[in-house]
């Protein structure tokens, strides 16, 4: 008798095992599986308050760091950006076995990389506005 190792895809509602180099599949739910809108909606508060605290904490570092404007402001937008950058090969590589894995976990990587450029396109008139006062103040 073989003996299979039977795994548990909440994400999917199936269990899955390997079977001769393929993949079996038993669905245990008759429920619709989860809608990308749906999985995005569940998602976006908590990508929202991560990118906003990540944004202050980048502006309170940038400002104790250095003195000079410019480099705060781009202290602070490098502090930010590197999520999708850094996180989505390494999620490749951690998740390559597992497709549906894999989006579960990307999903909310690509929305608080969203998030990063619209806030910090919300700053970028804030900053700006410093930049060009301490250059007036000179």
């Amino acid at each position: 008798m073989n003996d299979y190792n039977l795994t548990n895809n909440n994400f999917l509602r199936q269990f899955e095992t390997k079977v001769g180099g393929g993949l079996a599949i038993i669905e245990y739910s008759v429920q619709e599986r989860k809608i990308f809108l749906s999985l995005l909606s569940e998602v976006f508060p908590y990508c929202l308050t991560f990118v906003l605290l990540f944004h202050l904490s980048g502006w309170v570092f940038s400002t104790r760091w250095s003195k000079k404007k410019e480099i705060q402001v781009s202290q602070f937008f490098c502090l930010s950006q590197k999520s999708l950058a850094m996180g989505l090969p390494i999620a490749s590589i951690l998740f390559a076995e597992s497709e549906e894995n894999l989006f579960s976990i990307t999903l909310p990587l690509f929305c608080v990389h969203f998030l990063q450029l619209l806030v910090g396109t919300l700053f970028l008139n804030v900053w700006k506005r410093r930049v060009e006062a301490t250059e007036n103040g000179k």
